[in-house]
């Protein structure tokens, strides 16, 4: 399964995923059975991973259902 998440996390030492998760409010565990069963990540988590990685995962691909153009620029 492809998932932009699951594809960024993968390429990460354990102990990064983990660092990365932890600040972002969640876990390795959730975030990862939540991709594979297709749900959607809470908005919240969606942007710290954005924040947490630097913006390698932009809100965009994380949670498309928002606009986040109109968002940003409120």
């Amino acid at each position: 399964m492809s998932h932009p998440v699951l594809d960024y996390f993968h390429q990460l030492a354990i102990p990064e995923r983990e660092r990365i998760c932890q600040r972002c409010g969640t876990t390795w565990a959730y975030i990862r059975k939540a991709c594979y069963a297709g749900q959607q990540l809470g908005a919240v988590i969606c942007v710290e991973l954005e924040k947490q990685t630097s913006g390698a995962l932009p809100v965009e691909t994380t949670f498309p259902e928002v606009d986040w153009r109109y968002v940003r620029n409120r």
